[in-house]
């Protein structure tokens, strides 16, 4: 410390001064200077699937969509996924646009080419105005023309249609909405021109702009005038923004600060000067009205809240961790959706979503997100301490405006542990490495390491990260260490460590209030009791599950936190009553911390946020998007002072009161985001405005993917699904909103929901009518017609059966009678040919017994012999012919050559002619080639031994059928005479059976039979 002393009495008075000025610098810079106000946020950048850092304009459509301009390209953002827009029908240009959002929710989209609309129930563009077209090119209402090529902007929607700039921005033009065409026009003076692109919708069919000669206007577009104008003292009154707070009142920033205007008599009130900037220029400024009648203030790269009635700023806006939204940058503009997020746009760093749905939720933590890993909170809120310990970044002790008092740092070995409070203002602070314990005094701030001696049995190495301490008294405590407990007495002079041993590791520790000690271990619990805790008791789980916490509520049951899901015991006999898990409405299943409030409520922290379970069985949960320091919280890192509590996580520790948080509520709105069929994209309407579906059988593979837009980010929301005809019950999701069906033909009913957890009684469930067509054969039709065929098929196999009795009845008959004729056709055969020949033989055999001569004799007798071979060879080709069941024309004429040619050897002065033309080889059945064989041999034995024919020519043709001709030149008969024997009429008998026509021509040249099949070649 350093003192001046000043002798001279002028020189004290200079001082003096000076160190009044100084004060006074300092007390005006500590009256401008904002409180802060943490609120949770999201940021998307390049890195999240935004196109470009820089934004141009942002928009929110009816459906909640938010739809994003940059230089590079136009995006739609669904709360999880940014989606990128190409140019298409309706939508010629897809870079550097600017949004307009209808009443309807419908956007328009502007650029230099024209405007197009975006139908948010359709999701469809249309192009509304090109500004090329000849209908541009017109004369409007006030006799002016309106010339093609002119770049239009939209402002204000009004009844009669949209109102737009030009981009002279000496008229407003009316574009119906609808149509696209002019519906009127107002010309502004040129006094009263705009000079800035700024302009602000008033009330009603009102529109504010800056200017010439520092002027604010308003043009009242219902009754096409400007109703107020209000002119500024000096360029430094000239707005940057301004937004209305009444119908006659704006609120406005200027280079001086922020005033409130009456536009109708132009009295200005100053209201306030800026707050303290860490830039001193100011380059950028917005006004953003907020739902509960306050006002988001932009200044360069820093966000405030005002009051809109008095244009107070109330409180600076920053992150977890006390620090800009935007950095470097500026904020170009802010939005708000109806979510109650501000969406804050800036110059380089993209969007941040900030979330201004307050819970009252505070944060404990300093520097960099990692630094923070919290081990372990106490909070003394009667000392106005808040102490937390982080894994390997020491200790830090905060007071409850979350202010931070002082950081002790550790050894770099060392990890914080857990904290126990001796006495007021007085700390036992345990690490794991060396020294193991340290005391903490608060009023001096000061660190004190133990020697390892002043703690009695208690040693360093007894500490491990997993050791826990539980405050039993004002002046007693448990400690549960590695294999061991301490019980731990302290007064103002002295500490008392009393060592007990354990004979097992454990996961988790408590004392309950029966003074029993209660060990987790993995699928299993022990519960300790007795003077020594030598009495075990061990409990099983239903499943082999790690336990991590325990908790003894006011009821005396016992709370079991687990890597999968919360357990309810009760105490007296160690039964499990109850199990919570994600499925029935937590966070999370793996549960690290287990506290209960002032009301009987429980509350535990999770692996994504923060889980409530009120008394009445309702469950709520927080998460990141709510102001906490993100969704994982660490192991038995929670406290309770008063009606406050504490939770620690991987980023810092998070306070709330259970009763602000029990305001959360709102359903969210769920939106179909994607349809595919067999995993390929569902042509058609867009997926959120699809209401039924049919698809072939062939096609029956659906997924659906939907999301949830509303106070929190879409994968913090529990989704349920089911498929009317597949799921027995709503199928539980988790947080993400995902199903796919594989379906069979039928009707189903696709329904969805969404909420902060899984609900029991769905009251808020959107659905999509589904229809998968059968195939054909699985068709009413179809089934009809199988029906019908199977009645006819039984009907016709009943009449096929009596009706196959009657015909082999009649086959029976039929065989008996071909038998009969066949017997009588060989009948006849034998008679005409071996008959013959045996009567032949006979009458040789009484000729050769009436001759004695010699010679005679031996002639009778080779003719004997002959007739008896003509006998065997008549069997024989009968028997040939029978014996084949079917004959090729080739194979017949073969055959019957042999004969004639064997026949002629006896009638040695006749020749023999054959002439074919086989163009097919047709084939004869047996009884066929019989008729024709001896059809053929009748009128071959006719012309050699009765015709004396000296040639025979035997003509065959095969071609379509058969034609058979015999011609000879012997003496001829008469065919119309009747002649003695059989020859004639077997012939006739035998072409008639075989099916052939018969012609003969006969005469004193010779003689010609020709044999035809149906008489369809002519020979």
């Amino acid at each position: 410390m350093y003192f001046i002393t000043v002798k001279n009495p002028k020189s004290r008075i200079f001082i003096r001064q000076v160190l009044i000025i100084y004060l006074a610098v300092f007390l005006c810079s500590i009256a401008n200077a904002q409180p802060l106000k943490k609120f949770g946020s999201m940021s998307y950048g390049v890195r999240e699937g935004l196109l470009s850092g820089h934004v141009l304009d942002l928009a929110e459509d009816g459906n909640g969509f938010l739809w994003i301009s940059t230089g590079v390209g136009l995006q739609r953002f669904d709360g999880k996924t940014f989606e990128t827009i190409s140019a298409q029908t309706g939508l010629p240009q897809t870079t550097h646009l600017s949004l307009f959002k209808l009443k309807n929710g419908n956007i328009w989209l502007n650029d230099e080419n024209g405007i197009s609309m975006y139908d948010a129930t359709a999701g469809k563009f249309k192009q509304v105005v090109s500004f090329s077209e000849k209908k541009l090119a017109r004369r409007l209402p006030d006799k002016k023309l309106l010339l093609a090529g002119t770049y239009l902007t939209p402002l204000l929607e009004t009844n009669q249609g949209v109102w737009c700039r030009d981009g002279s921005q000496k008229k407003f033009i009316c574009i119906n909405k609808v149509s696209g065409e002019i519906e009127d026009a107002l010309t502004v003076p040129d006094n009263m021109r705009p000079v800035t692109s700024t302009y602000v919708k008033g009330y009603d069919n009102t529109l504010l702009y800056n200017a010439v000669h520092f002027t604010l206007v308003e043009v009242d577009f219902g009754i096409r005038k400007i109703i107020h104008v209000y002119r500024a003292k000096s360029a430094d009154q000239h707005f940057s923004a301004c937004i209305p707070v009444s119908k006659t009142d704006v609120i406005l920033t200027n280079h001086e600060g922020i005033s409130r205007v009456n536009i109708t008599t132009g009295n200005i009130l100053f209201l306030t000067r800026y707050p303290v900037l860490y830039s001193k220029q100011i380059q950028n400024t917005s006004l953003t009205a907020m739902p509960n009648g306050l006002l988001v203030l932009s200044l360069n790269n820093q966000l405030f809240t005002m009051n809109a009635d008095n244009g107070k700023v109330l409180y600076q806006v920053v992150n977890q961790q006390n620090d800009l939204f935007v950095n470097p940058g500026y904020i170009s503009d802010c939005i708000t959706d109806q979510y109650h997020h501000l969406w804050v746009v800036s110059t380089a760093e993209g969007l941040k979503k900030i979330n201004l749905n307050n819970l009252g939720i505070r944060y404990y933590g300093f520097g960099k997100l990692p630094q923070n890993f919290n081990r372990c909170i106490y909070a003394d809120k009667k000392a106005n301490i808040i102490i937390t310990g982080s894994l390997f970044n020491g200790f830090s002790v905060f007071d409850t405006t979350q202010r931070l008092i002082k950081h002790f740092n550790l050894p770099t070995d060392a990890q914080t542990s857990c904290i126990l409070k001796l006495q007021s203002l007085k700390y036992l602070l345990f690490v794991v490495g060396h020294p193991g314990v340290y005391l903490l005094d608060a009023r001096k701030m000061q660190l004190t390491s133990l020697p390892e001696g002043f703690l009695g049995p208690f040693k360093p190495s007894d500490i491990l990260y997993q050791t826990y301490a539980q405050c039993l008294s004002d002046s007693t405590a448990v400690l549960f260490c590695n294999l061991s407990w301490f019980i731990v007495n302290f007064s103002k002079n002295r500490i008392q460590f009393k060592k007990g041993t354990l004979d097992k590791e454990f996961s988790g520790a408590i004392m309950d209030h029966n003074k029993r000690i209660w060990l987790g271990q993995t699928g299993k619990y022990f519960v300790l009791s007795g003077k020594d805790f030598s009495l075990q008791t061990a409990f099983y789980l239903p499943e082999k599950v790690k336990i991590q916490c325990f908790m003894e509520d006011s009821e005396k049951n016992m709370w079991v936190g687990t890597e999968k899901g919360l357990y309810k015991i009760r105490a007296e006999n160690g039964a499990v009553a109850v199990v919570y898990q994600q499925k029935d409405g937590l966070a999370n299943d793996c549960i690290y911390s287990i506290v209960n409030d002032s009301d009987g409520n429980i509350w535990c922290g999770t692996n994504k946020g923060i889980s409530g379970i009120y008394r009445s069985g309702k469950i709520i949960n927080i998460h990141s998007s709510d102001g906490l320091q993100g969704d994982e919280f660490n192991t038995n890192s929670c406290a309770k002072a008063g009606k406050e509590l504490f939770f620690g996580g991987i980023n810092g520790v998070n306070s709330f009161y259970p009763d602000s948080i029990q305001k959360i509520g709102g359903q969210p709105k769920i939106l179909i985001t994607d349809i595919k069929v067999m995993d390929a994209p569902l042509n058609g309407n867009p997926a959120f405005s699809t209401r039924k579906i049919t698809l072939p059988y062939s096609k029956n593979i659906i997924s659906f993917t939907f999301t949830a837009l509303g106070r929190y980010t879409p994968d913090e929301y529990t989704y349920q699904f089911k498929m009317s005809g597949i799921d027995k019950g709503w199928v539980d999701g988790g947080n993400s909103g995902y199903a796919r069906y594989a379906l069979p033909p039928g009707s189903y009913t696709f329904e969805y929901t969404a909420g902060n957890a899984p609900a029991r009684n769905l009251q808020h469930k959107n659905f999509i009518l589904i229809t998968i067509t059968p195939p054909f054969w699985r068709t009413v039709w179809f089934t009809a017609l199988i029906t019908l065929i199977i009645l006819l098929s039984v009907a016709g196999s009943v009449n096929f059966y009596y009706k196959s009795i009657n015909r082999k009845t009649l086959r029976q008959m039929e065989v008996r009678k071909t038998l009969q004729m066949e017997r009588e056709r060989i009948a006849r055969d034998l008679h005409d040919n071996i008959g013959a020949y045996t009567t032949v033989l006979i009458a040789s055999v009484e000729n050769l017994a009436q001759d004695d001569a010699p010679v005679l004799f031996n002639q009778r007798a080779q003719n004997i012999a002959e007739n008896a071979k003509n006998i065997m060879a008549s069997l024989h080709e009968t028997i040939w012919i029978l014996a084949n069941d079917a004959l090729t024309i080739t194979d017949f004429i073969d055959r019957f050559k042999v004969y004639a040619n064997k026949t002629g050897r006896n009638f040695s002065e006749t020749k023999i002619i054959f002439k074919e033309n086989l163009v097919t080889d047709t084939v004869f059945t047996p009884s066929e080639s019989l008729d024709l064989f001896r059809i053929m041999q009748e009128i071959l034995q006719n012309a050699f031994k009765h015709a004396r024919a000296k040639t025979i020519t035997i003509s065959v043709n095969s071609y379509h059928d058969v034609c058979i001709a015999i011609k000879d030149d012997g003496i001829g008969f008469e065919a119309d005479r009747d002649y003695p024997g059989n020859g004639l009429f077997n012939i006739k008998y035998r072409a008639n059976e075989a099916g052939y026509s018969l012609r003969i021509i006969s005469g004193e040249t010779g003689t010609e039979i020709t044999l035809q099949k149906d008489k369809r070649l002519v020979v």
